[in-house]
C-alpha cells in the first residue's frame, strides 16, 4: 500500500513528506511516494539539507510527474495545498496547507519540514 504526496514541483514539500513518512513509519507495511503537477529537474538542495539535519533518508528522492496510475495505486492521496488539490480534480483524499519554501531562505525550508513532521506523525497515528 502507498501514500502519495503531491505538490507543484515535487522538489520541496512532497519529497520532504515522502522522506519523513518513509523514515518514521516502519511498522505498517505502507510506503510513501511523491509527485508533482509540474515536476522540477531535481530535488532542491535545501530540501536535502534540512531533511539530513534531522536524520531523514534522502537517497531515493527524485522529482516525478503525478500520473493517473500513481493515484490509482495509492490508498491515500494528499495534496500539499488547495491549488494542487484542484489540479487533481477531486482525487485527493486530504489537502494540507503546507507553505512552499521554494526560492526562499533555508529557514523557510526548516519551517516547512517541521510542519510536515507534525502532519506526517498525525497521519501515521491514523494508520494504527
Amino acid at each position: 500500500m502507498k501514500v502519495l504526496f503531491v505538490c507543484y514541483g515535487n522538489s520541496c514539500r512532497s519529497p520532504m513528506a515522502e522522506a519523513i513518512f518513509n523514515t518514521i513509519n516502519n511498522e505498517h507495511g505502507i510506503r510513501a511516494v511523491s509527485a508533482g503537477i509540474n515536476p522540477a529537474n531535481k530535488i532542491q538542495p535545501e530540501t536535502i539539507q534540512v531533511l539530513k539535519e534531522k536524520g531523514f533518508e534522502t537517497h531515493d528522492l527524485f522529482p516525478s510527474l503525478v500520473t493517473p496510475e500513481m493515484i490509482a495505486n495509492s490508498f491515500k492521496v494528499i495534496a500539499m495545498d488547495a491549488w494542487v488539490a484542484e489540479q487533481l480534480d477531486g482525487r485527493a483524499h486530504e489537502t494540507w496547507d503546507i507553505p512552499d519554501p521554494y526560492k526562499n531562505p533555508i529557514d523557510s525550508y526548516r519551517r516547512t519540514r517541521d510542519i510536515l513532521i507534525e502532519h506526517v506523525e498525525r497521519l501515521i497515528k491514523t494508520l494504527d
